[in-house]
């Protein structure tokens, strides 16, 4: 199986998930009646996902046992792009089969390759065409790959892709990351440079930004992301957006335990080009199992 992901050792990953239906592949069947998403909202042209899927490593909660609620998970939502956190080669292995309508974008964090967790970027194969790819990483040396200096207790990166749509030849950009979970510092510089490079990706970009912030809204890299900032590309909160009157502990993660509270630290963030129409946070079972410890979260946009 790892042979058909050689070309992955290129610069930039470009795994082609429906050309995994070559070979032998396990069939991976839903659980009748556990399908909870609404239809899209009325007007929806791009539905969009974030989703931390929790690294294969943690023995506390296997990967083997929870796997196919991820991707049961992920075809509830049936999203047009998504982005993923936390994701290890074997997780990435494991859903380019079970999910063959996608195209998947990364790194691994760690050496630019297959190492540690990537921050992966997947798109409708059928609706979108790749026209760049991109990784950069969360540092002073942006370029070079498993950089940290800002006291991050580990590596971290921001993956992109600039997508053509074949429905109407406009051009999407979306970006994913995951920033640091233990140094506000760092979080605060990871935000500043992606707002600060979206702009460098071009002009006329639908932009989508994903990820796991690991901080709740209003903080400094909620402002550095969402507050006005002259010369920098306007993002919105597509939650914050739908659901203005939202209590301030409406959680994104639960860490599996359901009396915890915590915030919502997963966003889907958007440019001026689009509007939010709907937003939620999939707080469901599937197969019986919380897939993560984290809840996907989704966004209809127009």
């Amino acid at each position: 199986m790892r042979s058909r992901y050689s070309f992955a050792l290129a610069l930039v990953l470009i795994a082609s998930l429906s050309a995994c239906a070559i070979g032998v592949r396990k069939t991976i069947v839903a659980v009748p009646g556990e399908r909870y998403m609404p239809a899209r909202a009325e007007g929806t042209t791009l539905r969009a996902a974030s989703f931390n899927i929790l690294q294969a490593g943690n023995k506390k909660f296997p990967w083997e046992e929870r796997r196919e609620a991820v991707a049961d998970c992920l075809r509830d939502i049936d999203p047009d792009v998504f982005g993923l956190q936390e994701v290890l080669w074997s997780q990435l292995e494991y859903l380019a089969d079970a999910l063959p309508n996608y195209t998947c974008v990364g790194q691994g964090r760690d050496d630019g390759h297959l190492a540690s967790e990537f921050m992966a970027l997947f798109f409708r194969t059928n609706r979108f065409i790749l026209k760049k790819a991109d990784v950069f990483w969360l540092s002073d040396t942006p370029e070079v790959a498993g950089s940290n200096q800002w006291g991050g207790a580990c590596v971290r990166c921001a993956t992109v892709a600039i997508l053509i749509d074949r429905t109407d030849g406009t051009s999407v950009g979306v970006c994913n990351t995951h920033l640091d979970h233990i140094s506000a510092a760092a979080r605060e510089k990871g935000a500043k440079l992606i707002r600060q490079r979206l702009s460098s990706y071009g002009s006329g970009l639908k932009w989508v930004v994903t990820g796991d912030f690991n901080t709740k809204p209003g903080s400094a890299p909620y402002v550095a992301l969402v507050g006005a900032q002259a010369g920098r590309l306007p993002l919105i909160d597509t939650f914050a957006a739908v659901h203005p009157s939202a209590p301030p502990d409406t959680a994104s993660f639960h860490g599996y335990a359901e009396s915890k509270k915590e915030s919502r630290i997963d966003w889907i963030l958007a440019g001026p080009a689009l509007k939010p129409l709907a937003a939620g946070i999939v707080q469901f079972r599937y197969r019986g199992r919380y897939p993560s410890d984290h809840w996907a979260v989704w966004a209809d946009l127009k």
